[in-house]
């Protein structure tokens, strides 16, 4: 029996919501103009999303670091933060790519789970402080 490997669907998510964030704003950048006022208000918007989700993603990696680790060789963990703390949010990849590989070579097993946690409140959350406080932006 393979080794499994729980991991929450809301961390692997966060792998693809990071990236779409900050597509939609640099589209929105080229294609409103600023000047605009919904332009304005939208562009405030994603900004503090992406923030936002660059946060997320940061303590998402983190989790997916322990994924790692509960699977991974032991001698190798100190080194395994440092990457986190210098690849930040891009440590995600790293280590979800890592889990894969060995996913693909039959070492473990991924159980991707429908898990709704602390983190999760937290995100939506500070999604709606975002909406919020951009509309207060563009009120004042």
């Amino acid at each position: 029996m393979l080794p499994k490997v729980k991991v929450s669907k809301s961390v692997v998510a966060s792998l693809y919501i990071l990236p779409i964030s900050v597509l939609a704003f640099l589209l929105l950048l080229v294609f409103v103009p600023i000047e605009h006022k919904v332009g304005y208000y939208i562009t405030l918007f994603f900004a503090l999303f992406s923030m936002v989700n660059c946060i997320y993603s940061v303590v998402c990696s983190f989790f997916i670091l322990r994924a790692y680790h509960s699977v991974a060789n032991a001698r190798h963990r100190a080194f395994d933060y440092l990457v986190l703390c210098i690849l930040n949010v891009f440590a995600g990849y790293h280590f979800w790519r890592k889990i894969k590989r060995k996913e693909q070579a039959d070492e473990i097993e991924i159980d991707l789970q429908w898990k709704f946690s602390v983190l999760d409140v937290f995100y939506i959350a500070w999604v709606f402080i975002a909406i919020v406080s951009s509309k207060l932006m563009y009120g004042a």
